[in-house]
């Protein structure tokens, strides 16, 4: 699949998530934890960590007894109820359809499941081009062959000699007429109703013969009240032809032997079957995202484009255009007003800041971010922002501490609420984001500058639960080199 960006090559960086126990002493912040009290009984598995309790989230906290138990750690406002997925508060919606069916064909094209502002589950249909349907396997439009139509899909219904049978469209789209149910020994298909109803009424002469697809027929009475229907009574097997002269079924040899087609995406091969005739056996069905080419006689990939070209835009380290005014001149507005003007000219769907937003965490330099986001936040673009080292230092000198940044205030959760496409971490510093282009599912990941081991083990984990989204991950620091030094 080709992707193209105009602006951007995306480069993944292999992250290792090193999650061995998920707790580090070493690490400053993350204490080891108290040694488990032997007499309790544990109501909740640490690993496990949060759960939802319908409009509240919880915790899997150590109490003072040294016993696992689940802690309220946010009420959802009204309205609100916890995602069990995300542990996030999110709008109560009745779903309107199934988030794991996804994508399915309808006999209008294909229907997806996808959520709407609030995040509720609403179908959406998108019609395929005319001459097209939709393919059942591969979920997508695809040309389709030509058929001639044996019937009217706006007569609907009729009665056939075994019961009523209805005009539906078949997967390629054409009209055929299907048995939909079957009239028992002692019924027949009313005409008017177009339904099997109790009774007799003859539909051939006593001592008739015919051939039928399932072999020969006899009109016969069938059960001595002088109705009579026709029976099979030479069944023909697979690759038979009803004879009437001989009053025998006969090989139809209808192919060559070792002849190939394409038959329903499948390949089939012309073979003896055990009664010595020649008849069409699946050998090769194609896999997924295959069709079989009838020309070739082969299954081919189709390519398609899953969405038009886009653009991500990175963010890097604007530190020192925080140490300017804020205001239209600083670079770091003018930056988000580009991409807040360049949402439509250049296909931008998302932006990725780097860390380092202010140069030495002061209340000037957060403002003059504030100000510039402003651009970001008005165009609704998701965004994701994380912390990088120069967030961290106090206004004089060059000690770091994780309590010692404002960015919770300026760029915490509150900061993105009406945000559908943001999703708070339970650590503070960290978010993710979630948006689709075209069929392309992304999550991307802002973690915090030289991240803890928990916050690693939360992203591992977080990943986990979406299988179907490709992930990049920012972050300001994630290596050291031999000497000790951080890698960016």
């Amino acid at each position: 699949m080709k992707m193209p960006f105009k602006y951007l090559v995306i480069i993944t960086t292999l992250l290792i998530l090193d999650c061995y126990g998920c707790t580090d002493a070493a690490d400053k912040n993350t204490p080891a934890p108290d040694q488990p009290n032997e007499n309790c009984v544990e109501i909740c598995d640490q690993q496990t960590e949060y759960k939802c309790i319908q409009d509240t989230i919880a915790q899997c906290e150590t109490d003072s007894e040294g016993c696992a138990v689940w802690k309220t750690i946010k009420k959802c406002d009204t309205g609100d109820i916890c995602d069990p997925k995300s542990y996030q508060c999110v709008k109560d919606c009745e779903e309107r359809c199934d988030h794991n069916a996804m994508i399915k064909c309808t006999p209008e094209g294909i229907d997806q499941c996808e959520p709407d502002a609030d995040g509720c589950a609403l179908h959406h249909t998108e019609a395929c081009p005319s001459g097209e349907h939709c393919d059942e396997t591969l979920l997508q439009c695809v040309p389709t062959t030509e058929c001639s139509e044996i019937c009217d899909t706006s007569s609907i219904k009729r009665c056939s000699e075994n019961g009523v049978e209805t005009c539906t469209s078949n997967a390629q789209g054409c009209a055929e007429w299907h048995l939909t149910e079957t009239c028992g020994n002692d019924q027949y298909c009313d005409e008017t109703s177009f339904s099997c109803i109790d009774g007799c009424k003859s539909i051939c002469s006593a001592g008739e013969i015919k051939c039928t697809d399932e072999g020969i027929a006899e009109c016969t009475d069938t059960n001595n009240a002088g109705c009579f229907k026709w029976i099979i009574t030479i069944p023909c097997s697979d690759g038979q032809a009803c004879d009437l002269e001989t009053k025998t079924c006969k090989c139809g040899d209808n192919c060559t032997e070792s002849q190939q087609r394409c038959e329903n995406n499948i390949i089939q091969t012309c073979s003896k079957n055990s009664q010595g005739c020649m008849t069409w056996t699946d050998t090769a069905p194609c896999g997924s995202g295959q069709t079989c080419n009838s020309a070739q006689t082969a299954c081919e990939y189709t390519c398609s484009n899953d969405c038009e070209p886009f653009s991500i835009i990175l963010i890097p380290d604007p530190q020192n255009y925080a140490k300017s005014p804020k205001g239209e001149n600083n670079t770091y507005t003018k930056e988000t007003k580009w991409i807040h003007d360049n949402i439509s000219k250049e296909n931008i769907r998302a932006a990725i800041h780097l860390g380092d937003i202010t140069d030495n965490n002061t209340i000037n330099h957060w403002e003059v971010a504030k100000y510039a986001h402003q651009y970001l936040d008005q165009a609704n673009i998701p965004y994701t922002i994380s912390t990088g080292n120069h967030d961290y230092k106090p206004d004089a000198g060059q000690g770091s501490d994780r309590a010692n940044t404002h960015f919770e205030e300026y760029f915490g959760a509150s900061h993105f609420k009406d945000k559908s496409w943001y999703h708070a971490s339970p650590y503070s510093g960290n978010s993710y984001i979630t948006f689709d282009v075209g069929n392309i599912k992304f999550l991307v990941l802002a973690l915090e500058f030289a991240a803890r081991k928990d916050v690693i083990c939360w992203a591992d984990e977080l990943i986990k639960k979406y299988p179907d989204h490709h992930v990049i991950i920012e972050t300001h620091n994630y290596l050291r080199d031999g000497s000790g030094q951080p890698g960016r």
